[in-house]
């Protein structure tokens, strides 16, 4: 308490936002943050995403402030919505997510990527952050008889938006854009209400290259955003230095 004072009787602009956050997420930003930008920034996320002590925590940890510091362009969100609304959807949806609670082998297909995240739902929505609401996969929508199936369709309950979530095991390719972009229109004529904000895609793919993101997604008329996956928390670094799957074996049946 005594550190809080000090500090917000120094940053008296910061004070306002310390008023309207829990008394858990602000100790958590003072014991964790020391760069003043970095303090101001969690602390203006917490109030824009009412965010929890855990869910604040993690973006804490997985150092959101410096990705989002980082010129990256995986999204065209400045160019299809407001500036204020953009940067909301830019801090809800993630530049990368790990499906490390899946036991997938090395080959795999789309279709057994979207099973076993159905399978796993609960740990996939945690993943995806707060607010998602899970509406259906494969979903269906017909036009002049035709039918059109998509991957995964979420509601967000705090961007009050449909997210249309489609899932690639390769990398990104530019021509993505364009059948994603028909099928915004679609969910925005056939579901979306009048209430709702405009309909976001997010592609997760295995690999992506910003650059040829940001050219592919410049001239769609539908907010889109590029982000990608993995199953593993560590780094490779770190990854090398832990036993093998065989040396944890041997070792069990010598024990």
């Amino acid at each position: 308490m005594v550190k809080f004072y000090d500090f917000y009787t120094q940053h008296t602009k910061l004070q306002p936002l310390a008023g309207e956050i829990s008394w858990s997420n602000n100790i958590i930003i003072l014991e964790k943050c020391n760069d003043l930008s970095q303090i101001e920034y969690y602390l203006k996320l917490s109030k824009k995403l009412w965010l929890s002590k855990r869910v604040l925590q993690n973006k804490i940890e997985s150092n959101d402030f410096e990705q989002r510091a980082i010129d990256n362009k995986h999204h065209n969100l400045d160019l299809t919505l407001s500036e204020s609304y953009a940067q909301l959807v830019n801090h809800t949806i993630k530049d990368s997510y790990v499906f490390d609670f899946l036991d997938l082998w090395d080959v795999y297909r789309e279709q057994e990527l979207e099973q076993w995240l159905i399978q796993h739902l609960k740990k996939f929505i945690l993943e995806l952050g707060i607010g998602f609401a899970y509406v259906g996969n494969q979903y269906n929508l017909i036009l002049q008889w035709d039918d059109y199936f998509l991957d995964m369709l979420f509601y967000h309950t705090k961007l009050k938006c449909y997210i249309v979530i489609e899932l690639k095991i390769g990398k990104f390719m530019p021509e993505y854009a364009g059948k994603l972009n028909f099928y915004i229109s679609l969910v925005d004529d056939q579901i979306k209400d009048a209430s709702d904000q405009a309909t976001i895609w997010l592609l997760i793919c295995k690999e992506k290259d910003d650059k040829v993101v940001e050219y592919a997604l410049r001239w769609q008329s539908q907010p889109m955003v590029v982000s990608q996956y993995s199953f593993e928390w560590l780094p490779s670094e770190l990854q090398q230095n832990l036993p093998t799957e065989d040396m944890i074996k041997r070792f069990l049946d010598n024990f």
